[in-house]
């Protein structure tokens, strides 16, 4: 197994353990509450659904008030006829539309009418003339019936079908972008711990060479290694130390972007983060489908909707054919109480009663707004079953890579264990004089480089597993 060549990454979480350590799952739950878009994406996704509850008000309850007043001050045609006639109404209503297709009105109202007659009417002729102050009460029941385009709430609840299918595939689409938004915040914590690995890996790699060139140093100094091989060390220590300027410099880009996926400014970094090779474990790269990727999911949302609007068309382009009928039970009386008590005995009822045909006579018009709808629905198909196909090719890619990476994994494991005691055979030789500078400083880079690799893929793993959670994800 690898020894000494990673101890240093294998200590890190001991030493950590002294320190705060940002993990992973601290860090993702900062980003939801600190990250700009994933904030805006939470609220979007709160308010589709309530939003779309506007809709299923159609079968809600409504209340209805209204009060009026007639004043007629026209010119008396007759020298019976009143100056003038006001008239105070008022009226109440329930209504509620049904899930048959069928409205149903309660209302109450009530009328007062006050005449003004000519002035100097005899008495004996006063009985011929109404009163001058009246009262109407009129309880009434309406009911209509939809019997072609609203039966059974055709037309309606094809609308409503229609709204909850976009408005789920809205919601769905949404947080698929939020779940992005968490997936690349992963990327950025491992991408992080990455560029912190490497410059650990190459600050060693650069302190193994020093001690190699210091070594050689003395040895040159007494004559007991050739001038070359000092400057062939000199030259390591400079390459190993650009190599490390190079790594803090991607340290600082992943900073960055780290910083704003939490929506922080700066590259100043002062947490610790999670050590890959403490979060590798085995060589296995575990990705399991559990279900269709919420992209998928929500294309097949509107392509409900397409489908319930291309029904609604339909039942949009029949002629409405609708049954109505009313029941006024009236009440007539000098005083509005007396007016009430007799419309409530129903004595005197009002009844109305018919069917009423609309019926649209622009067919070509018709017909081209169906093909129209026809055309979504079609078009909504394709998308789906194009979604569909690329998002099962993209775990079928995912599946392939998951077993890539773990063979990968596994080899570079026993490469670097390898490569670790061909390092300390090469120092060996190199002290005992059987073996040429560039030999040894060959070891050290192979070496040095296959912990970077093994890294690397460590990265390459956790990115792997974080992708299939992202694919399952809800």
């Amino acid at each position: 197994m690898i020894r000494s060549a990673l101890l240093y990454l294998a200590l890190l979480p001991v030493l950590a353990a002294a320190e705060d350590v940002l993990t992973l799952d601290a860090f993702l739950a900062q980003t939801r509450k600190t990250s700009p878009a994933l904030a805006a994406s939470a609220a979007t996704v709160e308010g589709i659904p309530l939003k779309a509850k506007e809709a299923e008000l159609v079968y809600s309850p409504l209340f209805t008030a209204n009060l009026g007043l007639y004043d007629d001050r026209q010119e008396p045609t007759s020298a019976l006829s009143p100056e003038r006639t006001r008239v105070k109404s008022w009226e109440v209503g329930l209504s509620k539309k049904w899930f048959t297709g069928t409205n149903t009105t309660l209302g109450y109202g009530m009328n007062s009418t006050e005449l003004f007659l000519p002035a100097g009417i005899p008495p004996a002729y006063a009985a011929f003339f109404p009163p001058t102050l009246s009262y109407e009460a009129k309880p009434s029941v309406s009911v209509s019936q939809s019997l072609l385009r609203d039966f059974m709430s055709g037309l309606t609840d094809s609308g409503l079908d229609k709204i909850r299918s976009a408005t789920s595939g809205a919601e769905k689409l949404e947080r698929y972008k939020a779940n992005s938004v968490v997936f690349q915040a992963e990327q950025a914590y491992w991408a992080l711990a990455l560029a912190r690995g490497t410059v650990a890996s190459k600050t060693e790699s650069l302190e193994r060479t020093g001690k190699m060139r210091d070594w050689t140093k003395r040895r040159a100094d007494m004559n007991l290694a050739d001038h070359a091989d000092l400057l062939q060390m000199e030259a390591a220590v400079k390459l190993r130390d650009l190599d490390l300027k190079m790594a803090r410099e991607e340290e600082v880009s992943a900073a960055q972007k780290f910083n704003t996926t939490r929506g922080k400014d700066g590259y100043a970094v002062t947490e610790k983060l999670e050590d890959i090779s403490a979060r590798i474990g085995g060589a296995a790269v575990v990705v399991k489908k559990e279900r269709d990727r919420l992209d998928v999911r929500a294309t097949g949302d509107f392509l409900e909707s397409a489908k319930h609007a291309d029904r609604e068309t339909f039942y949009r382009s029949l002629p409405e054919l609708s049954a109505f009928g009313k029941a006024v039970f009236n009440g007539y009386d000098l005083a509005a109480t007396d007016a009430h008590d007799k419309a409530v005995d129903g004595k005197w009822p009002t009844y109305t009663a018919g069917i009423m045909l609309v019926a649209p006579l622009d067919f070509w018009k018709l017909a081209k707004v169906r093909h129209g709808y026809e055309s979504d629905y079609r078009s909504a198909k394709a998308g789906y079953e194009k979604s569909r196909l690329e998002a099962a090719q993209d775990w079928d890619g995912l599946s392939r890579k998951a077993g890539d990476v773990a063979a990968r994994l596994a080899l570079a494991r026993e490469i670097a264990d390898l490569q670790e005691q061909r390092l300390a055979a090469e120092n060996g030789r190199y002290r005992a004089g059987r073996i040429v500078t560039s030999q040894l400083l060959t070891a050290e880079e192979d070496f040095a480089q296959a912990r970077l690799t093994l890294l690397r893929l460590g990265f390459e793993k956790l990115l792997v597993e974080a992708q299939g959670r992202f694919f399952n994800a809800e």
